[in-house]
């Protein structure tokens, strides 16, 4: 009785054995329908192959013959099938109107944000890519996709067989799926011979075949056709010989001692099929013809991993290859012969004439390579003749061999049983240039910067040579820059090693050149035609394609003929990273684009070319200014990643919001937009909620900025409310979109509801925050700038009074925020000495060559001259023009300012001087106090009209107190008009009545007459004074609410035009002025004018004070007209 042991599965059937000796029969039994339906024994020895040299001299008949595609190479050699391949074009840089084309393509691609905030559903894109996770929103963007390389159902499946020593067989098959993408890539009908060039119109085509269902005697399973049951046996003829190794593998392991069970095998480190090893060596740069050595590739197929072991392991152990005339070497002979492109163009359009002719076509050989032990579909004995393929069908298993020629860059594709050549033109027709080994000398003594700067030259140089040349010893270039790196700084000696290690390369590559053409090719196994190879995609469709098609996924698969992608990765990047950490944006600008280009040549990996493409916009030309530059490397990188991750990437969104930016800034404001409700949309999708807000809140800047206040309204309401919900009110993402939202409803006009939001949230961003973050003290500037009134909340007094404390910048910003409320509100006083503060905290913080600390000076002349203080002003004004670096820190306007208000108050100081000197006033005279005797020039600090020689004085004279009127000058005056009398008759009248009535001696002559106009809102109180000797006639308009006096220091009582019509000053009258102020009823609309600014309640108030005056001398006029108040005239006798 057998024993039984761990289970064993058919892989034909699938059927379970537990017994050897069952197992046994049922594989005999497999075996036996092989035969019957013709299919190649597995067990049986495989045909020699004829001799190398009887190959050699067969591909050298075919150069008679030979077919050159020249229609499908451009002038540059590059292939029309690879012309859209890739996203990213040669250049970089899109042309402008690329930039434009791309800019409406994502505003088509992404549907945008429309209104509901964060929390409303927003659709997914909902037509899925067939054959990958990728939806779309479109089915337009669905079928580009779907013919795209992004599409993981494009992928075109490569099997490849390498050496391996330490596998039982001695050797290793891996599986590859490379991207692809072809305007050639024909779709194989999979019921028949036809070829479609879309896959719908495959799928259409299929349905057109009649259902015959055919069973498998193998497995059982009812296909639809004939045709599919063909290709289903190929499927079991992998099977079988798949079965056929195992067991093989299991004797080699009992024979060694193994002790594994039978059934196990699949399991051990020694399978011969696994996954990718380590190192693999592409045979373009291999010498001798066949494959030697751990690693060398031995051959490829686009079918299975079966078909290579079929080909050169039918029994589990790798054949000998050095006797395989699949590996031979393309001769000189052929290799000179396909350099001239003139004979074989010649010879194309002989061909092409012959055709159309109606000749015979050359490449009709059909007869599979003898090496092969596949069977052709059709082949069958089960196959009617009725359903015979017709010539130009590609169902023949073939072997090519693929060379690459290095003298002149090209691909040779041969099959020599057809009598078949092909050149196609290499994608990269450069080729390194090798110079005379040479190591430069080098001096003992060279700095730092000579160091580095020679280490990025030579790094550049490597760079250069590992793009289009072969490096032979990358890791002991690994092992220097390891040394470099961890020694931090560059010495003489690393130099020297590197240039070593660059020499020998280049000498390898010289030596190499002599014999560049005797290298062995790739053999490439498949079904097809020998101008043409079917491969199987991800999908499992059929495609059909070229010998140039061919080259590329090769190169994918095994690695491009010359270049180092790693090499070049490893020079530039250190070199670009210098560059930009010294700020040579030129340079890593330069470095990074050649990166990225020896990157797309080299076949690299393209999720690392869209981090570089980031990485350029964002770190190079965004860094230096270049927005331009940035938007057109973003751009490329959306499209990149639009490829890579789909639609639904925040990698897209990302790019898109920098776009936006970009618009923004340049004025286009409806792209931007489009871009920003784009971005947030897809980061709401995806769950980048705190993304999605800032989007919004951008989006409302930029509607703003449109002139659509409703929608940019609406926009920053959403985003206040998002993020109160997705990260709490006390956030500092909150706290900011509340005072964006404030800062709007300020400007907007509803100051009520901006200051109701933002004056409770002030204490919390102080607590939350601190008073020093730009959120907390610009929040606190906005408010006092919109607020109305002179007294803050007591709440927001506080926080201002913890900015007042301080000094830091944030102190500074606020202070000048408060300084700018008190001068909007005409709170003139409190703006200066706000402004005095401030200039005095940016002179002790930020010094004299801080913008900051003249502009607050500035700011400090501009109110001491509007509240009349002349003299002060002027000094401040001074030092601002007198001093150079002042006037090249301010900006302009302020600069133009304060020259023309140096002018101005001079002429006003000259004449206030000239005024007090005709008045008398620069004499001395004695001190109005009784117990006094000292003279003084001294006068009232709050009136001007009494003289004391000491605040002392002022203060113990109590019977001043009643009449210390506070008032200005006409010239000091903002709130009269002064001009010269146009009724010369009056003038005539007034002086015969002065000399009649004061019986003067003579009649007096006038000196001065003038007209004086007041505006009844912000008149306050005016003094007028005579010189010596002179007669001073005041003369007040009747129907005015005027009241005046002649000012003593004795008790003084007013008059009104109603009471007295005309004063008089005789020339024996000192110190003494006329006083004008308003009467009881402008007082009254004066007062409350006043008090509704700094929202205080005066009550009935008899004589202006100082504030009231101040504010008559800052407010705007109004909307009231200019009326004649009085007339002054000055008499000489």
């Amino acid at each position: 009785m057998d024993t039984l042991v761990s289970t064993q599965q058919c892989k034909h059937c699938e059927k379970v054995f537990f017994n050897r000796s069952l197992w046994q029969e049922h594989y005999d039994w497999h075996t036996a329908i092989q035969l019957q339906l013709g299919r190649v024994a597995r067990g049986q020895s495989v045909n020699e192959p004829e001799s190398r040299a009887d190959t050699i001299d067969q591909i050298n008949s075919l150069v008679s013959r030979l077919q050159l595609q020249s229609d499908d190479v451009d002038r540059k050699g590059r292939p029309d099938s690879l012309r859209g391949e890739n996203r990213i074009e040669s250049n970089l840089l899109p042309t402008r109107a690329q930039m434009e084309q791309y800019l409406q393509n994502a505003i088509a691609d992404f549907p945008p944000y429309e209104s509901g905030g964060i929390e409303n559903v927003v659709s997914e894109p909902t037509i899925k890519c067939p054959d990958c996770d990728f939806r779309f929103y479109t089915r337009e963007q669905r079928d580009e996709h779907h013919l795209s390389k992004y599409c993981r159902g494009n992928e075109i499946a490569v099997y490849i067989m390498t050496i391996d020593s330490s596998a039982l067989g001695g050797y290793r098959v891996y599986k590859e799926s490379i991207p692809f993408e072809s305007k050639t890539a024909h779709f194989k009908c999979g019921k028949c011979h036809n070829f479609f060039t879309t896959d719908t119109e495959r799928k259409q085509h299929e349905t057109s075949h009649p259902i015959e269902q055919r069973k498998c005697p193998h497995c059982e399973k009812i296909l639809q056709s004939q045709y599919e049951l063909e290709e289903h046996y190929l499927w079991h003829d992998d099977m079988h010989l798949s079965q056929h190794i195992e067991r093989r593998v299991e004797g080699m392991k009992q024979q060694q001692g193994a002790s594994q069970a039978w059934n196990n095998i699949g399991a051990d480190i020694t399978d011969p099929v696994t996954a990718s090893p380590r190192h693999v060596q592409n045979p373009w740069n291999r010498k001798g013809g066949f494959p030697q050595y751990d690693g060398d590739v031995v051959a490829i197929s686009l079918f299975s991993a079966e078909d290579l072991e079929m080909r050169y392991a039918p029994d589990g152990v790798l054949k000998d290859l050095s006797k395989e005339t699949a590996h031979l070497r393309l001769s000189s002979g052929v290799s000179n012969k396909v350099d001239d492109s003139t004979t074989q163009k010649k010879r194309s359009y002989r061909k092409s004439l012959k055709s159309l002719l109606g000749g015979r076509r050359e490449d009709t050989s059909r007869s599979p390579s003898r090496h092969s032990q596949r069977t052709s579909l059709g082949s069958s004995p089960n196959v009617s003749a009725a359903r015979d393929l017709p010539k130009n069908d590609v169902q023949e298993h073939m072997e090519w061999q693929l060379f690459y020629r290095y003298s002149r860059p090209a691909w040779v594709l041969t099959h020599d049983r057809s009598q078949h050549v092909e050149v196609h033109a290499a994608e990269d027709h450069r080729t390194h240039e090798s110079h005379p080994s040479r190591i430069p000398s080098l001096s003992s003594r060279l700095s730092p910067e000579e160091l580095q700067s020679r280490f990025e030259s030579l790094m550049g140089e490597i760079a250069d040579y590992a793009t289009h040349g072969a490096v032979a010893n990358k890791a002991e270039l690994e092992g220097l820059m390891s040394e470099i790196t961890s020694a931090e700084l560059m010495s003489r000696a690393h130099l020297e090693k590197l240039y070593a290690w660059f020499e020998n390369e280049r000498k390898q590559d010289s030596s190499n050149n002599g014999e560049i053409e005797t290298l062995s090719g790739l053999p490439v196994l498949g079904y097809g035609s020998p101008s043409r190879v079917l491969a199987r995609d991800h999908a499992r469709r059929a495609r059909l394609i070229t010998g140039q098609d061919l080259s590329r996924i090769a190169c994918h698969a095994i690695g491009p003929p010359r270049g180092s992608l790693d090499v070049v990765r490893m020079a530039l990047g250190r070199c670009g990273e210098a560059a930009l950490a010294q700020g040579r944006m030129r340079d890593a600008e330069r470095t990074y684009t050649e990166m990225f280009r020896a990157m797309r040549a080299l076949y690299g990996d393209e999720q690392l070319q869209f981090i570089l493409l980031a990485h350029l916009a964002s770190n190079v030309y965004k860094k230096n200014g270049n927005m331009p530059n940035a938007a057109g490397m973003y751009m490329q990188a959306l499209r990149c990643s639009q490829g890579l991750y789909g639609l639904r990437s925040v990698n897209n969104f990302t790019m898109l919001t920098n776009l936006a930016v970009y618009y923004e800034d340049i004025g286009r404001l409806d792209d931007a937009a489009a871009l920003y409700r784009r971005s947030a949309r897809g980061r709401i999708n995806a769950g980048e909620k705190e993304d999605a807000l800032m989007n919004i809140q951008e989006l409302s800047a930029v509607y703003r900025k449109m002139g659509k206040d409703q929608d940019a309204l609406r926009f920053i309401q959403e985003a206040y409310t998002g993020y109160t919900q997705v990260v709490g009110p006390d956030h500092r993402m909150t706290l900011l979109t509340l005072n964006n939202l404030a800062a709007f409803l300020f400007a907007a006009g509803s100051t009520e509801r901006a200051q109701s939001l933002l004056g409770p949230a002030l204490p919390a961003m102080t607590r939350v925050l601190g008073l020093d973050d730009p959120v907390t003290w610009g929040s606190v500037c906005n408010f006092v700038m919109y607020y109305a009134g002179s007294s803050f909340p007591p709440a927001i007094t506080r926080v201002i009074e913890q900015y007042m404390a301080q000094n830091t910048p944030a102190s500074l910003k606020v202070l000048n925020g408060i300084g700018d409320h008190y001068g909007k509100n005409n709170l003139t006083r409190k703006a200066m000495e706000t402004y005095r503060a401030l200039h005095g905290k940016s002179m002790s913080l930020l010094g004299p060559s801080h913008p900051e600390t003249w502009s607050s000076l500035y700011a400090y002349a501009y109110t001491l001259d509007r509240l009349g203080e002349t003299g002060e002003a002027l000094k401040q004004y001074r030092l601002l023009v007198s001093q150079p670096q002042a006037r090249s820190l301010l900006p302009r306007s302020q600069g133009d300012g304060a020259q023309a208000a140096v002018q101005d108050l001079s002429r006003k100081q000259a004449a206030l001087d000239k005024e007090k000197a005709e008045w008398g006033l620069t004499t001395a005279h004695k001190c109005s106090l009784q117990a006094c005797s000292n003279s003084t020039l001294r006068f009232c600090s709050d009136c001007s009209l009494v003289r004391f020689c000491s605040p002392a004085c002022q203060r113990e004279d109590r019977s001043h107190h009643g009449a210390c009127i506070p008032s200005v000058t006409l010239t000091e005056s903002a709130f009269t008009i002064v001009q010269s009398p146009l009724d010369k008759s009056s003038v005539v009248k007034e002086a015969e009545f002065l000399f009649t009535q004061l019986q003067l001696p003579r009649r007096p002559s006038c000196e001065s007459a003038r007209d004086v106009f007041i505006n009844p809102n912000n008149f306050t109180t005016i003094r007028i004074s005579k010189r010596p000797s002179h007669i001073l006639s005041f003369q007040a308009n009747p129907g005015l609410d005027l009241r005046f006096m002649i000012h003593r220091s004795t008790p003084f009582e007013w008059l009104t035009p109603k009471t007295s019509n005309m004063l008089c000053m005789l020339g024996d009258v000192e110190d003494s002025f006329i006083v004008v102020a308003p009467g009881q009823s402008m007082m009254k609309g004066q007062v409350a004018a006043r008090d509704k600014v700094f929202g205080t309640e005066s009550g009935n108030v008899d004589i202006p004070d100082q504030n009231l005056v101040e504010f008559a001398q800052t407010a705007a006029p109004g909307d009231g007209e200019f009326v004649l108040g009085f007339m002054v005239t000055e008499w000489a006798v």
